[in-house]
This record gives structure tokens, sequence and C-alpha cells, in this order.
């Protein structure tokens, strides 16, 4: 059974609802990550789960109780903020305890786990200092250890990197996934950042207009996306519309491209890493005549524009292999590397 669920829920920002029939579902001990460009309703969504936003419609369940009215108090979750949201008054050791002295926790409990926590987050000897003599990163510690101190069985992220720069990024990230995993805590992490939501997620729910087109493992949803909106989020770039005709998908310029999908209309999708690139006009399955429109180098690698009667499509290749504008090309998708996606473009009458 799931942890926590948001059952046909409907909430927003008074009459401005962003949620709609919305439904996910959470197990014990996975962090989850919420992914999504701005408008999507990913904080939304959390800030559902938290309390701070009333659900209009549906329900919010928590080990299996109904927790859709619980005041935020008494949810016991713990919330981290993009802002971090410290005292600046308070000293570190202060702005952690605040929640325990909140609950009424002894002062010998509330020293030892205030310690023992700022040991986990590596800020031990930081006890006195105030936030504005900190490093981002080191005020970013600081929330966390608020949050875990706690000892929530719930941990709510809203983009608690977005502040950082990269390097620092990417350490926090992995402390984060590490104190998730060693404390065994249910964990919603909310961001934009793909590259960081599938280094640290168990599942990830790829948001859009304020509901869910795909939830699964990072790997399974970079190698399958299930739709055109998904695919295109996580790096397919390269589309062709094919249509089923006498047993055999076919292209607007005849090419005939091979799948064990069953569906009237498709469409063909290749990163840009993936295709390939032959000189010279070859025809074949899945290859697409083409011509060189612009060659730009990357260090590595050369990216092309090509221009086929498909449609211009992005082909990444090894810098060694060198093509000049108007150059003949033959763009070939390997059928290994190639996703098909329902094809949802509405059809005009004629």
């Amino acid at each position: 059974m799931a942890l926590l669920e948001l059952k046909n829920v409907s909430a927003g920002y008074g009459k401005n609802i962003i949620l709609k029939d919305f439904c996910i579902d959470i197990e014990e001990g996975k962090l989850v990550s919420l992914l999504g460009s701005s408008g999507c309703g990913k904080t939304t969504t959390l800030r559902t789960m938290a309390g701070f936003i009333d659900v209009v419609k549906g329900q919010f369940l928590f080990d299996g109780q109904d927790y859709t009215r619980t005041p935020i108090h008494k949810r016991g979750f713990g919330y981290v903020f993009q802002s971090y949201a410290l005292f600046p008054h308070l000293s570190v050791f202060d702005n952690v305890a605040f929640g325990l002295k909140r609950r009424h926790v002894n002062r010998t409990e509330i020293k030892e786990r205030v310690t023992e926590m700022l040991t986990r987050v590596g800020l031990s000897g930081f006890e006195d200092r105030l936030p504005a003599d900190m490093s981002g990163g080191q005020r970013q510690r600081v929330a966390l250890a608020r949050a875990l101190v706690l000892k929530p069985r719930v941990l709510l992220m809203d983009e608690p990197l977005s502040n950082l720069d990269a390097r620092l990024r990417v350490e926090m990230r992995v402390e984060i996934r590490r104190l998730q995993q060693e404390m065994g805590i249910t964990a919603v992490y909310v961001t934009h950042d793909q590259e960081e939501c599938f280094s640290i997620s168990d599942q990830v729910a790829i948001m859009n207009n304020g509901r869910i087109e795909q939830m699964d493992t990072p790997m399974h949803i970079f190698n399958y996306p299930v739709n055109e909106f998904t695919a295109r989020f996580v790096g397919f770039e390269n589309f062709v519309p094919v249509t089923l005709e006498n047993g055999r998908y076919v292209s607007a310029s005849g090419t005939v491209f091979e799948t064990d999908k069953t569906a009237p209309r498709l469409k063909a999708a290749c990163r840009p890493d993936d295709l390939q690139l032959l000189p010279g006009h070859e025809g074949g399955i899945m290859r697409l005549r083409g011509e060189i429109v612009v060659a730009t180098f990357l260090g590595k690698q050369m990216q092309y524009l090509v221009h086929t009667r498909e449609g211009d499509f992005l082909v990444n290749t090894a810098a060694e292999a060198l093509y000049a504008p108007h150059d003949p090309v033959t763009v070939c998708f390997p059928r290994e590397k190639t996703i098909f996606t329902l094809d949802e473009t509405p059809v005009t009458a004629p």
C-alpha cells in the first residue's frame, strides 16, 4: 500500500485550479521527483501534500488515513523551501532546534538530536554561526538538518538546490540521496532539472498542465517515453510522422519505418546523438535523404542541421566526421535507438 496518495484531487489558488482529478501514489521509503517546467503543477502538488493549499475536491491519504483536512502542524512532515527560510537572527543550532522547541522536547534531547543531525550533514562545529556568515551550500544543509531533526516520515523538498552553483548542486544532491536512504525517509522532490532529478530518484513523475504524463523509474522514462511530450522532455528532438499503409508504416516521402507498434498513425523519434549520417544519398528502410544546412563545432562532437523532405533534423557525430553545408547525406534511424509514439496531431479535414 502507498504511504502517500492523492486521489482525484483538484486544488489550486482561489479560482485558478491547477490540479484537476489528479492522482499519484508514493510508496514508503522511496524518493519520488516531480519533474516539469514552470507552471506544470509540481509545486502545487507538493504544497497540497504539505497542507499549504486546500483540496477543493478529492482526498489526500497518508498511511491509509484521510489527511485531506488535517492542519499543517499535525501532519508532521518535513519541508525544505527553495529559499531555505532560515531565521537570520538565530544561530545554526537554534535554527535546527526550532521545531523541537515548539514540540516541547526537553533540552538534553534537543542538544543530542541537533548535534547528531549537524554531524550527519557535515556542519559539526558550525553551531554558533549565523546564516549570513555561511555559504549557500552550508545554508542549504542547515535547512535540510532542520527538517530531518524532527524525524519526519515524509520529507517534502521544493527545488532545494536551485540557488546553488553547478558544483554545489551535484554535491548536495548526492548528500540528499545519502541521507534519505540512510534514514529510510519517504521523500517528494520538486525540480525542473532533469539530470538532478534522474540521478537521485527511485521514481519520476513527468508533469504537464497539472497532470502526470508518465511516472516510472528514471531509466525506463529515459529509454521508453510513452508519448511525444515525455520524449521531447528527455531529449528526443527528431520526429517523423508515419502512417500505416498496407501493413507497413510509411513516411510522407515514402520511407518505410519498422516497428512492432500498432496504431493508424505514429511518430518515429531519435535523439541527435543516436542518429547516423552517411555521405551521399542512399535509399533504404528508416533512411532519409537530406542536405547539410548548418555545421556547428561542439568540441568533442559536430552538430549538423540536416534538411530532408520530412523536415529538419539535428544530428551529432564525432568531430572527425566532417560535412560542409550543401553536402548530400543520408540520415539513418537505427532501429534499436528509435522509439515510436502515438501521433496525436489533430487531423484536419481536406
